[in-house]
């Protein structure tokens, strides 16, 4: 197998665990409505993995699941005022013409 296919999951979890700038949300969060522990946080004891408990754990999801929709509203939001920012951005910079009367445009 060539490389990249080994690097393939590191490559996607540091995706799905970075904030995206046009919606400012990690999509991680708004897919399952908590933030993901990472793997160095594992091995370094972190507050949040010294105190997890399977039964707080499974509570505090379902709790954060019923809170996830303002987070994606938000996002969805933001993803529409940034198309249509970008839509202002391109037509103020394209000419726009007309078909003259003897062209006809398909």
């Amino acid at each position: 197998m060539s490389e990249w296919t080994e690097l393939l999951n590191e490559i996607l979890w540091a995706y799905r665990t970075t904030t995206k700038t046009l919606i400012g949300e990690i999509l991680f969060l708004l897919t399952y409505g908590t933030e993901a522990i990472i793997p160095t946080e594992i091995g370094c004891l972190s507050a949040r993995v010294l105190h997890f408990s399977p039964q707080n754990n499974k509570q505090g999801l379902i709790f954060n699941l019923e809170l996830l929709e303002e987070p994606i509203l938000i996002a969805a939001i933001r993803n529409e005022a940034c198309k249509h920012k970008a839509t202002q951005y391109y037509n103020t910079r394209v000419k726009k013409t007309e078909p003259s009367n003897d062209e006809t445009w398909y």
